[in-house]
């Protein structure tokens, strides 16, 4: 990997940054799904913050107030007490292992977490989240 990373949809530059930038704060959510896993939720937006299916979360980037969609990576995403959602399954991955969740409630959007948890939750299992660190929106 270089200092600096393009990436060209259709010919065209769409975005140049460093490699942690890029993954950290893609310019739309095609990019952020070209470099790296996401989980994208609706949410709204408000004086620096977004209120999603997994709380009210610090917002790192500017797309205004109002309606927006959520980009979340999933080593960003922890397992805490509650019962927020519902483990539909478990894929290893040597040192990290990918769990699949869907969200209770009316939402019920699939979410991925990324862990180097030794203590996994079984399918079936209900489990918490909680969020670590800002996310980036971008507008619906």
């Amino acid at each position: 990997m270089g200092r600096e990373v393009a990436v060209l949809r259709d010919g065209r530059l769409v975005q140049t940054a460093s490699p942690a930038a890029l993954y950290r704060d893609p310019v739309d959510l095609e990019v952020a799904h070209f470099v790296g896993d996401a989980v994208v939720l609706a949410g709204t937006a408000r004086d620096g913050a977004v209120e999603c299916a997994l709380g009210t979360l610090p917002v790192r980037n500017q797309a205004g107030d109002g309606e927006v969609r959520v980009m979340i990576r999933p080593e960003q995403i922890r397992f805490a007490p509650g019962a927020a959602a519902e483990v539909l399954g478990r894929s290893y991955r040597g040192p990290d292992t990918v769990v699949q969740l869907v969200l209770r409630g009316d939402d019920r959007a699939q979410v991925t977490v990324r862990t180097f948890d030794q203590q996994l939750p079984a399918p079936g299992d209900l489990v918490g989240l909680d969020v670590v660190g800002s996310v980036a929106v971008y507008p619906r």
